[in-house]
């Protein structure tokens, strides 16, 4: 059970976000506090990567605040953001023809000295992060030559030797076969238990995160969202209304899974 005497890892306060001059989502209110991991659900559109480029101060929230370890992420230099907070993009960013070492290695440099050079501590970390996502045999290897999946890999890694406080993840399961995805979402339950980091991550496995989350956020549409303990919030009247689409919960042994039905 969380002590909710401890300080907040991120909270939000009446948070607006808006595109184009069109609301996405009104009066955002939620808290994170270390240990936990939180999912993200909510149909294409909705506004959930969006979010997240808020939560990560990527985007100027419309009205409200962001409050990183209760300092307003608005008013901290882009260092000590990067120092404590990580986001994995939806689809990583085209790299330079460097090596996959050299790439991960970029997620350290929030860290680095005044000279800006790479200590043998960050080479260490480093190569930990890309051992646990299985890249450490070709570290010397082009990042150009790589795979979509491998890639995908590359920035996870390139996170992970970041090592913040908070992680804001945005589909990071996409382009991972299933070995992976579970080897990467018991690696950050791990890390959040063990080390006392926050997760938030957009999922669209509902049944994964049941598995690992603590805490869900559902986007309903850009005026309706539920916060709250993600056993309670995950019910078949909210998963119909949050998807369109109606659930059956299905039972095997000591484990139930949600699974939608084949009727339209």
């Amino acid at each position: 059970m969380q002590n909710k005497t401890q300080a907040t890892l991120l909270q939000t306060e009446a948070l607006s976000i808006k595109v184009a001059d069109k609301i996405i989502g009104d009066s955002f209110n939620m808290t994170l506090f270390p240990g936990e991991m939180c999912a993200i659900l909510g149909k294409n559109g909705v506004g959930k990567t969006t979010l997240l480029h808020t939560l990560a101060g990527l985007r100027p929230a419309n009205a409200g605040h962001v409050l990183l370890q209760q300092q307003n992420l608005a008013q901290l230099s882009r260092r000590h953001i990067a120092q404590q907070l990580g986001i994995l993009l939806q689809q990583s960013q085209d790299t330079f023809p460097s090596s996959v070492l050299e790439t991960a290695l970029h997620g350290r440099a929030p860290h680095y000295t005044l000279f800006g050079k790479a200590s043998p501590n960050d080479l260490a970390i480093t190569r930990r992060a890309l051992a646990l996502v299985q890249l450490d045999h070709i570290e010397q290897q082009c990042v150009t030559t790589l795979s979509g999946g491998e890639r995908r890999r590359l920035a996870i890694a390139m996170l992970l030797a970041q090592t913040p406080k908070l992680y804001l993840l945005d589909e990071p399961t996409a382009h991972l076969d299933i070995d992976q995805q579970i080897r990467l979402l018991n690696h950050f339950k791990l890390l959040a238990k063990q080390q006392n980091v926050g997760i938030i991550m957009v999922l669209h496995d509902v049944n994964l995160a049941l598995r690992y989350c603590d805490k869900v956020l559902m986007l309903f549409d850009h005026q309706h969202h539920e916060f709250g303990d993600i056993q309670t919030l995950v019910t078949a009247q909210n998963l119909q209304a949050l998807y369109r689409h109606s659930f059956e919960l299905i039972t095997a042994g000591e484990h139930c899974f949600w699974i939608a039905s084949i009727h339209s």
